[in-house]
């Protein structure tokens, strides 16, 4: 009898612990998977907003640098100051966010970021002769070229690797 009454209490025990082991399993488990989706959802709303500020700032230098202006628009003065505004907004987004983004995919988006530096200096350097009375329309269409020439293959596969990352299967 009294060893029937052991193997209860020993038994108990066993039970008691390993409901105790499952449950403390059960909540490291949860307060993980909690913190992980707060993680992705935090990454995800970085990269809608990193998107958003290059979809920006390309339509603003593409404003900008077009060598058709039309009548009622905002100055062409007043279009760069909007664009050197959205390209610094969507630089200190980028670099203030970097971390939740593949190493792999910043290299994408630095070349996006070369690409909208190269197109402004060259339309600037257009800009300058201008104010001089000079006529550069090389510049012009340099910068013009660069923004509608390289900018394209690179946000999409900027946007290939977004869609890859948020759940979005993409060809």
């Amino acid at each position: 009898m009294s060893e029937t009454l052991i193997g209860i209490v020993i038994g108990g025990i066993i039970t008691f612990f390993g409901s105790l082991i499952t449950i403390s399993v059960q909540y490291l488990t949860s307060t993980f998977t909690i913190k992980y989706q707060k993680m992705q959802d935090e990454r995800a709303q970085v990269i809608k907003i990193l998107y958003q500020k290059i979809v920006k700032t390309y339509r603003s230098f593409h404003s900008y640098m077009n060598p058709i202006q039309m009548a009622g628009e905002p100055s062409q003065e007043a279009k760069g100051q909007e664009a050197a505004k959205l390209a610094n907004e969507f630089a200190d987004y980028y670099e203030e966010n970097k971390i939740f983004i593949d190493k792999e995919l910043t290299k994408s988006i630095d070349k996006l970021s070369e690409v909208f530096r190269n197109a402004w200096l060259k339309f600037e350097e257009h800009r300058m002769a201008k104010q001089f009375k000079e006529f550069d329309l090389k510049n012009w269409k340099e910068g013009w070229d660069i923004i509608n020439k390289d900018f394209p293959p690179i946000k999409e596969k900027i946007e290939h690797e977004f869609r890859k990352i948020i759940g979005i299967k993409s060809k």
